[in-house]
């Protein structure tokens, strides 16, 4: 066994190191727990929570295709139909599925702290959270209710919160209308609330209830200007100059809520260089951090809620998260939730490259398409290995001993084959002006004339 795990850590580091990360973060011990503790009407006396994560990280994953064909890998260790699965995926309540992303973040945070490795802060000392909403897609018409509907039906959306200097997704919030407006929702996200964190989001979620909640509790909001919230200006305009985006201008204004409540906060105007594709001409940002923080860095730290997108892109692209064909809300926002899960646990795997191997492992060198690729290639060969060997060796370990243990597989990478190859800029399109009239041409033919042309 020994043999075989050091033999397999040295062909495939990547999905060894995800393997032991789930088995250590995903104990079965503690998925259950968290089940037992948030679950209102649901019970697992038949068919464990564990079991049925087990399953869906085999699908987000894209290492099996669908939910049936990840049952019937498992089918013998269940003792249950595919019927069961399928009822258990349709009532899984969104504050489980909204726990299990909280608390292996929270473990997965304290394996990035034992690794050492951060990204620069966008507003540099303090905490930070870029908050954004993610709309599910349509999703199959399978459900007998929906059997005569010509309109796509929504199965939900989420509120995700993103921590750029450990690139972790930390928080989220699961709903099953997806009619349901983000500011209705983000209340959520407000008990409790760090003092002292900074929470950058975009206009949908400039309410008053959102910027007087975070004042309240000492922390912090970087949020453009909705223009639904009445401000109140004073005093005058201040010229900061200029930054990357275009002319910095700053002002105070005073908002006032429904009970006569007020708040004093900055107004920082971005006159944009060039408009956005929604041909706004300025950005409008209100924030409550100390004058200290210049209005550079708060528009900046604005730029940077790009990141919370990224994780989007990256999540459509090497995970299964969006999965249309669960048709039960509860069942899809579970999937994407566990596909958050799944994000995380690869971003310990990079967090061991990078710790090892230094920039040449850093997101602006190190190809997640390759990462994603080496996982779904070599997954195969972690399940040579009995299950029990993987929880017995790598579950009950702490933080500090697992780091160690991820950073000696991680020495076995060569670091040279997942580099990202950036391409130049791209070159305008040639005017296609030939042969309009003609349906098809022959390839050969005109490799026959350029060769002619050439020799001429």
């Amino acid at each position: 066994m020994q043999a075989f795990i050091d033999r397999l850590s040295q062909v495939s580091p990547i999905p060894v190191m995800v393997r032991a990360t789930l088995e250590n973060v995903l104990a079965p011990e503690t998925i259950n727990r968290i089940f037992v503790e948030h679950a209102v009407s649901q019970s697992h006396r038949v068919l464990l929570f564990s079991s049925v994560v087990e399953i869906m990280m085999l699908v987000v994953c894209r290492l099996r295709p669908s939910v049936y064909a990840a049952f019937t890998l498992l089918e013998g260790s269940l003792g249950v139909s595919a019927k069961s699965v399928y009822n258990k995926l349709s009532l899984i309540e969104p504050q489980v599925s909204r726990m299990l992303v909280v608390e292996t973040a929270q473990k997965i945070s304290d394996l990035i702290n034992e690794l050492q490795v951060f990204e620069t802060s966008p507003i540099p000392g303090y905490e930070v959270r870029i908050l954004d909403g993610n709309h599910h897609p349509a999703s199959h018409h399978r459900l007998k209710v929906l059997r005569d509907v010509a309109a796509g039906p929504l199965p939900g959306q989420t509120l995700v919160v993103f921590d750029p200097v450990r690139r972790l997704v930390v928080d989220c919030v699961p709903c099953e209308d997806g009619h349901t407006q983000e500011r209705a929702i983000v209340t959520q996200l407000l008990d409790p609330i760090t003092p002292g964190v900074v929470w950058i989001a975009d206009r949908n979620f400039c309410t008053c209830t959102m910027l007087f909640e975070l004042n309240l509790h000492h922390a912090y909001f970087v949020i453009r200007h909705h223009a639904q919230l009445s401000l109140h200006r004073q005093g005058p305009v201040n010229d900061c100059g200029v930054c990357e985006s275009g002319h910095l201008y700053e002002q105070q204004v005073v908002i006032t809520d429904s009970s006569g409540e007020q708040l004093t906060c900055r107004l920082i105007t971005i006159e944009l260089s060039n408009p956005t594709r929604d041909g706004d001409q300025e950005i409008r940002i209100l924030s409550n951090l100390p004058a200290s923080v210049g209005a550079a860095i708060i528009a900046e730290s604005y730029r940077d809620r790009w990141q919370v997108e990224n994780v989007n892109l990256e999540l459509v692209k090497h995970f299964a998260s969006e999965q249309k064909s669960l048709g039960h809300p509860p069942a899809t926002l579970f999937a994407f939730c566990l596909s958050l899960v799944a994000y995380n646990v690869l971003a310990v795997a990079q967090a061991s490259l990078r710790s090892v191997h230094g920039e040449a492992a850093s997101p602006e060198n190190l190809s997640s398409y390759y990462v994603a690729h080496s996982l779904a290639s070599g997954w195969e060969a972690t399940m040579l290995l009995d299950e029990t060997f993987w929880e017995e060796r790598y579950s009950g370990l702490t933080a500090a001993k697992f780091a160690a243990e991820l950073k000696a597989i991680a020495l076995h990478l060569d670091i040279r084959k997942y580099r990202k190859h950036k391409r130049g800029p791209k070159k305008p399109p040639t005017p296609r002006t030939r042969f309009r009239n003609t349906p098809h041409v022959s390839t050969k033919r005109l490799l026959d004339e350029a060769k002619l042309l050439a020799k001429s």
